[in-house]
């Protein structure tokens, strides 16, 4: 069995019979949505923030809307997002399970139905400069799934970050250039964010560190490697120092 997540993020609430009917917007890809019976047993602010136990069943849900009902749902405010968790079923062999990164980035690429990159000498990135401006080693997946595949989207959701992409909101560095700025805007507060230090300086974090997540440590730092076309959100890796 595998856990998959399921999201809501809250625009309005609203009490209906039997339960509440929440406008916003599902997390997630549309595959990945909670679906009737699934449930959600947290609701927390914007990064964590607030976080607090629910017990909301889903009974219905679309890409605006959904209707819960259960505990909880009396607690939320716009702006909340709530979460939960469902079990599927891995059909995949153990030895599938656990591969190398080449073979997960294969069994990936056919998962997605994705077309392979025009073997050419432009193929395949220098990777070297692109780590050495970051300060860190990527991911050998995430290198090797560029490389197979180069710059664009997944589903019209998803935009894989690379080097030297066009438009520049999708190249790499500059991306992460953008990304940090974001991050240290939460972290620091608008008051202390300005220049360009690492993410992992707590010194520079606000004193009751609110927006850091609880799982950021110090001396950790975020590697934005895409985003979500329809929110603008950024995905990110944890990397430690």
């Amino acid at each position: 069995m595998r856990t998959e997540r399921l999201s809501f993020s809250v625009e309005s609430v609203q009490a209906v019979p039997g339960g509440w009917q929440l406008e916003g917007a599902p997390g997630y890809h549309p595959r990945h949505w909670a679906r009737p019976g699934d449930r959600f047993d947290r609701a927390c602010c914007e990064h964590g923030r607030k976080e607090r136990k629910v017990d909301l069943v889903v009974v219905e849900l679309t890409g605006s809307s959904a209707i819960v009902t259960g505990a909880g749902g009396d607690q939320l405010r716009p702006g909340d997002i709530v979460s939960g968790e469902r079990l599927i079923e891995d059909r995949g062999l153990a030895s599938e399970r656990l591969q190398r990164p080449v073979d997960a980035t294969e069994r990936l690429s056919q998962l997605l139905v994705l077309p392979a990159r025009a073997m050419s000498a432009e193929a395949g990135c220098d990777w070297s400069p692109v780590e050495t401006q970051l300060g860190v080693a990527l991911p050998d997946d995430y290198k090797a799934f560029v490389d197979a595949h180069g710059a664009g989207s997944v589903d019209d959701h998803l935009i894989v970050c690379t080097p030297n992409a066009v438009p520049d909101g999708a190249d790499l560095v500059q991306h992460n250039t953008w990304a940090h700025e974001c991050v240290r805007l939460d972290f620091a507060g608008p008051d202390h964010w300005s220049g360009d230090w690492p993410l992992g300086d707590a010194s520079r974090w606000a004193p009751n560190r609110e927006d850091v997540p609880s799982w950021f440590e110090p001396g950790d730092n975020l590697i934005s490697w895409g985003l979500a076309t329809a929110r603008r959100v950024v995905s990110v890796s944890l990397v430690s120092q």
